[in-house]
């Protein structure tokens, strides 16, 4: 930038000191023709004896003088405007301010360039843009788009991928302005990096209560299906147990009706489950074996598998019955039992079941 301002300051002070320097010159050489050239000195004396002609010499002189004050004054107001941009481009704090030329080399700056991307201002005046960021067009096909829009709007809003000293990328909101008067033109260049942060961090949070909402309706779903299905199985089991009682001799016909029973008390269990699901259920907490619970839920499922999958159980002898709601604690043991067998595939194995007695302490769960 000191470079920049130092061009701008020379082409000013010529630009305003050149009249005047070139009539100084002219005053300078007429001086020394009349000093040191003796036809001159006489020729002047002669015509410059007059009083006309002293006057126009004095109003020369005075005239130069003025236009060597009012050429200082404006070189000193130049400087001050520059400095006073100066201050202000560099007050500029959390934006990277920059001013470009029309092949995109960058000829001002302030120092957030060195907070955003990582470079000094000395490293990044004097060269394109390209070190700091990729193409800020909206429109990749459209290879005119910003100097169109500079053009009919004279401003242009893009955004950008930067990039940082370190090799990092980082997402940008670039603002352009044209300076007709020089034919570059202005940018303001923002770190969105906290914005584009949050607002993932939004559509985050948005997608959970969607996903609240899709299940609270689903929940409510399940209570009603659930309510229904309860009242249908409430009849299968009342005649069920009519014809349980009806029937004495027929010993496959009454092993079927007690299937047929121990199957309507699991599809009441699966609606207590819906029915829990969507929080219309209280949960029912009493002392469970959990031994007899593994041992119906796995003979309920076995009909499912072939017999390559062989279900085995090992449990711990003398294990105290647990508080739990026998209906979700079912569900759990299920959805082991049944990942296990799945995961066997077509072939084949041994799924066992354990249950022992264990002692946790805060040690323990720190491990888990």
């Amino acid at each position: 930038m000191k470079a920049y301002q130092t061009k701008n300051k020379s082409a000013s002070g010529i630009g305003g000191l050149g009249v005047a320097m070139v009539m100084a010159l002219v005053l300078v050489l007429l001086n020394l023709m009349l000093n040191f050239s003796s036809s001159m000195h006489h020729f002047a004396s002669y015509y410059l004896s007059s009083p006309l002609t002293r006057i126009l010499f004095n109003f020369l002189f005075f005239w130069i003088l003025a236009l060597l004050i009012i050429a200082y004054r404006k070189w000193r107001m130049t400087s001050a405007r520059e400095r006073e941009l100066e201050a202000i481009i560099s007050g500029i704090g959390l934006d990277a301010l920059l001013v470009i030329n029309k092949d995109r080399t960058i000829t001002i700056c302030n120092d957030a360039v060195k907070r955003i991307f990582g470079w000094g201002r000395d490293e990044v005046i004097g060269n394109k843009t390209d070190q700091l960021y990729s193409d800020r067009r909206k429109h990749p096909d459209r290879p005119r788009e910003i100097y169109e829009a500079l053009e009919h709007d004279g401003y242009h809003y893009g955004l950008a991928t930067g990039k940082h000293q370190d090799g990092s990328r980082l997402p940008l909101e670039i603002i352009t302005g044209t300076l007709k008067d020089v034919g570059g033109a202005v940018l303001l260049i923002r770190d969105i990096s906290e914005r584009v942060a949050m607002e993932a961090e939004r559509a985050r949070l948005e997608e959970r209560a969607e996903q609240a909402k899709r299940l609270e309706s689903l929940g409510m779903l399940a209570g009603g299906i659930a309510h229904d299905f309860r009242n249908i199985l409430t009849v299968v089991r009342g005649h069920a147990e009519l014809a349980l009682r009806r029937q004495t001799g027929d010993t496959q016909l009454l092993n079927s009706m007690k299937e047929i029973m121990k199957g309507s008390d699991r599809a009441q269990d699966l609606c207590q489950n819906l029915l829990a699901f969507a929080g219309r259920a209280p949960r029912d907490i009493h002392p469970v074996d959990i031994a007899r619970v593994c041992v119906d839920i796995t003979e309920m499922i076995r009909v499912k598998y072939p017999e390559s999958v062989i279900f085995e159980y090992e449990f711990f002898e003398g294990l105290p019955e647990v508080g739990v709601d026998e209906v979700q604690m079912g569900q759990v043991i299920m959805n082991l039992v049944c990942n296990a067998a799945d995961a066997m595939g077509g072939e084949g194995g041994k799924v066992r079941i354990l249950t022992g007695r264990q002692h946790c302490d805060s040690l323990f769960f720190k491990d888990v």
